[in-house]
């Protein structure tokens, strides 16, 4: 069993720097894709909307070069961070992934693009009540409880910030 697992995660990881290594040297980039990817359940969110998105027939057919944070691997994080600052003086336009957390690297990201003078795509996902449901069914309960302390806080700042009258 964990001799299985460790051939995947080799595999995985030849797949990821193969796909780093793929784009490093095109010589363009049509879209980068700006998000926040801490746990698993994040990934694979990232995963799902960047198939949702470039699947979609309507942009599907246009062909378009993207990047997509979930297939590249590599071994050093200061490393990813340079290598995503190579692709972003390449790309016509980021779309950048609005979440309940972002990030200095996200942000940075969205700074660059902007900075250039290119495009940036807010992309806000829209979930009904029902996809919310069973997509949170999926995640693990230490994520659950972190979210609902990060949405009780922003609860009780918005509390506080109405609260405060200016005058």
């Amino acid at each position: 069993m964990l001799i299985k697992l460790d051939n995947e995660i080799k595999d995985n990881r030849e797949k990821g720097t193969h796909n780093t290594n793929a784009y490093l040297i095109w010589d363009y980039i049509d879209v980068y894709i700006a998000t926040s990817m801490r746990k698993n359940c994040e990934f694979e969110e990232t995963f799902e909307t960047i198939k949702k998105i470039f699947t979609n027939p309507l942009i599907k057919d246009l062909k378009i070069r993207y990047f997509d944070p979930t297939q590249p691997y590599c071994e050093l994080n200061r490393d990813k961070g340079l290598i995503e600052g190579l692709m972003l003086k390449r790309v016509k336009c980021t779309v950048y992934m609005v979440q309940e957390s972002d990030t200095f690297g996200k942000d940075s990201e969205l700074a660059s693009t902007l900075a250039q003078k290119k495009p940036v795509i807010a992309f806000i996902p829209d979930y009904n009540e029902e996809e919310l449901c069973v997509k949170i069914k999926k995640y693990l309960l230490e994520y659950i409880k972190e979210r609902i302390f990060i949405l009780k806080a922003f609860c009780s700042a918005s509390i506080v910030l109405r609260s405060i009258k200016i005058s």
